[in-house]
């Protein structure tokens, strides 16, 4: 069995195993490139120059991470504080 991944666009479309001669079973216009020997290799990763690369993942700003973090930290004092008043 090998495994192969469909690029689109510069990035893994969608990864695709068979045995059988990837080349006679999809159009010739669509980009198959083997990834058997790169397990690491998933969907939404780049191809550039023949190598493969975890997509960037976009930073979150500090502001709007700290705002998320303090949210989380309310809601989870509620749900104590509900649980602590449903203790007999």
């Amino acid at each position: 069995m090998r495994t192969y991944a469909r690029i689109q666009a510069d990035t893994v479309a969608e990864l695709f195993t068979t045995s059988q001669d990837i080349s006679k079973l999809f159009h010739q216009n669509l980009l198959w490139v083997e990834v058997t020997a790169l397990p690491q290799v998933r969907v939404a990763w780049i191809y550039s120059g023949g190598q493969f690369e975890p997509p960037v993942q976009a930073a979150v700003p500090a502001a709007n991470a700290v705002l998320q973090l303090q949210a989380q930290v309310a809601d989870l004092a509620q749900q104590i504080a509900a649980l602590a008043k449903s203790k007999p």
